[in-house]
Order: C-alpha cells, then sequence, then structure tokens
C-alpha cells in the first residue's frame, strides 16, 4: 500500500513525469521559471528543488497543477499507482491513451528509445491481426 508520507517516492515519480513530458533536463531554477505562469501566486526555487530531490511533497493545491502540467493523475503522482488502474490498465499500460498522447510520449523518448518503438511497429506490421 502506497505510503502518504514517502517524500523520495514523490520525488522519483516527478522526475519520470518530468523526463517523459520532456522536462527532464531542467533545473530547479529553470523549472520554477517553467511554472511560473502556472503558478502566479508564486513558487520558490527552494520548494521545486525539494520536489525534485524527494526531500518535500507540495502541497495538494499545487500538486493538482503539477499533475495536469505533467499530464498525469494527481493520485499517481502523490501516491504511486492508483489500486483502480487495473481497471483500465493492463500490465501498466494505460489503454486510454489518444493518438496525440502516444506520439507526444514516443516524441519524448531517447533517439535509441524511438528506434526500438519503430522496430516494434515494423515487426507488428508484419502479423496480421487477430
Amino acid at each position: 500500500m502506497p505510503s502518504a508520507n514517502d517524500p523520495a517516492a514523490f520525488g522519483a515519480r516527478f522526475r519520470q513525469a518530468m523526463r517523459r513530458a520532456g522536462h527532464g533536463d531542467l533545473g530547479a531554477t529553470e523549472l520554477a521559471d517553467t511554472l511560473a505562469m502556472e503558478f502566479p501566486q508564486g513558487l520558490s526555487i527552494q520548494s521545486v528543488h525539494k520536489w525534485v530531490a524527494g526531500t518535500a511533497i507540495p502541497r495538494p493545491e499545487r500538486l493538482a497543477v503539477l499533475a495536469k502540467w505533467l499530464n498525469v493523475s494527481e493520485h499517481w503522482l502523490r501516491f504511486g499507482p492508483d489500486p483502480d488502474a487495473s481497471r483500465k490498465s493492463i500490465g501498466g499500460i494505460d489503454r486510454s491513451l489518444n493518438a496525440k498522447e502516444l506520439a507526444r510520449r514516443i516524441q519524448a523518448l531517447s533517439g535509441a528509445q524511438r528506434e526500438i518503438v519503430e522496430a516494434l511497429l515494423v515487426e507488428f506490421e508484419k502479423v496480421p491481426p487477430e
């Protein structure tokens, strides 16, 4: 069962979501600057650094904004996998992805990872659907 107070696990998920969203190379200062539009009430570089470092978890209202910005669920970002997600997920893969989101996620991969995905697609195209 996920812990409600595990900043290190939150930090790992936050960094993972940042990479997937194409923001993995941003440092705390750059990230705070990027997020300034999302947090008009203000956001300190120290807060962002603590989130990335896994030493603090954002307040719920900030977590909601981050989850939306990163295109992940609030539950996943805060606690990890949702136990109810298995109903719409097989093998941890969200089956509700639309083509645009799938393309965005593929584009966020490294060049080597994209080559693997492309090779898989070529192989899948060789096998007729059941």
